[in-house]
């Protein structure tokens, strides 16, 4: 007698038949952009930032947890977010 196997993916997308939630924790960090040796540009970053977005752009549901300052820094960062 054979078992069936039933997956936990749906047969048209990738992602689990019952949505999870994911949280991301890390720093928030500036990536500056150079050209020419020059810094033209900074935009936020850090690991677990990029990995919160590459993941909210799939559909998955995702909130990133982090620390940053109510300084003008921190205002782009919030705005970002």
């Amino acid at each position: 007698m054979s078992q069936q196997h039933t997956s936990s993916l749906s047969h048209n997308d990738h992602h689990p038949a019952t949505p999870r939630h994911v949280y991301t924790l890390g720093e928030t960090v500036f990536d500056i952009i150079f050209k020419d040796e020059v810094p033209v540009t900074a935009k936020p970053g850090g690991s677990m930032l990029n990995t919160a977005v590459s993941l909210g752009r799939t559909g998955i549901p995702v909130s990133f947890i982090s620390d940053y300052g109510q300084d003008p820094p921190g205002n782009l960062i919030s705005d970002f977010t």
